[in-house]
């Protein structure tokens, strides 16, 4: 009798254990499709151009790509997001400038290229509008801006892609993560099996995004910052730099200050002493609510009206600045 009991435990914890374990995959099956029903298809990953799309870069955006984006994080209604064959959002426009031409270069990450809205609608092409009629020579306004790109990877895009095209202006959009990881890292082995991973699991994509924030959060209560002030000078200076030897003059737009996630006044000292004209947006996201700009809801992003508000803004500080032509060609 001891041996038909002694023999049965072992039984009794096998079935024990496969019952837990069917328990747990049925549980995470379940809550996988309850994620797809929210969440967006984190399409612009189908985007990007890995491994030196240009001689000396690891990422940019694959010539010719486009999607039908749903959303990075909840569910929005698909929206067209694609790539001229030079491999920037846009109309296509030869990097030859033509005479009388003054060329704007906008750089940033995906506030810059336009994620969840049409290219008609993205903040660089609603600037052009505005900038095009305030003088008598043409202005062009090229969105070099690549989603998820970090401050370290604007500055290589700048020099890489967006020189070619002779910018008599840098504009670049700077945001609260862009002294994150660079876009390179997700070509490395085991972080491109990471972002797939995150990219086909719902579940997995979720797990990543709330431990993304929660580090952000952390940072944003207890105020520190670590090295990022130095970094953010650091590669501050290289875009400015970079500039330079591109001909052009560098302008920021200040949607938020990667350097401290409280208001701070790091990014004025920084800035002044680069001596790098620069305009205070951060009200338009992390403002007061009347200040805000409107965003998608669950995405972040301006909406048409928010990009077009921003870009009225943008335009008038411009023109204020004697940063863009407002009257006869020189």
């Amino acid at each position: 009798m001891r041996r038909t009991v002694a023999g049965a435990r072992p039984r009794t914890g096998m079935k024990r254990w496969i019952g837990n374990l069917v328990v747990l995959i049925v549980t995470l099956l379940a809550l996988e499709f309850a994620l797809r029903q929210v969440l967006g298809g984190m399409e612009q990953a189908m985007l990007y151009d890995v491994w030196e799309p240009v001689p000396g870069s690891c990422m940019g955006l694959r010539p010719g790509a486009q999607v039908e984006y749903t959303g990075w994080f909840l569910k929005i209604p698909p929206v067209a997001q694609e790539v001229n064959s030079y491999g920037y959002r846009g109309p296509e426009r030869p990097p030859a400038k033509p005479p009388g031409v003054f060329r704007v270069a906008a750089l940033g990450d995906s506030y810059t290229y336009g994620m969840g809205v049409r290219v008609e609608d993205a903040l660089p092409t609603q600037l052009e509008r505005p900038l095009a009629g305030r003088g008598a020579r043409m202005v062009e306004v090229l969105n070099f801006g690549v989603p998820g790109a970090s401050l370290e990877d604007s500055v290589a895009r700048l020099r890489q892609v967006a020189a070619r095209w002779q910018p008599d202006l840098v504009l670049f959009f700077l945001y609260a993560d862009d002294l994150e990881e660079s876009l390179c890292h997700w070509a490395e082995p085991r972080s491109l099996l990471l972002g797939l991973l995150a990219w086909k699991s719902y579940l997995a994509r979720t797990l990543v995004i709330f431990s993304r924030f929660a580090g952000l959060w952390r940072m944003a209560v207890t105020g520190e910052s670590g090295a990022w002030p130095a970094r953010l000078a650091e590669q501050m200076h290289a875009l400015h730099q970079a500039s330079q030897e591109a001909g052009a003059r560098l302008a920021v737009v200040a949607l938020g200050d990667p350097s401290a996630y409280r208001l701070s006044p790091r990014l004025a000292e920084l800035l002044e002493r680069e001596d790098v004209p620069w305009l205070d947006a951060r009200p338009w996201l992390f403002g007061e609510r009347a200040a805000r700009l409107p965003i998608i809801r669950g995405e972040m992003h301006f909406t048409p009206e928010g990009n077009r508000l921003a870009a009225e803004r943008v335009a008038a500080w411009l023109g204020d600045a004697g940063l863009v032509p407002t009257g006869d060609a020189s």
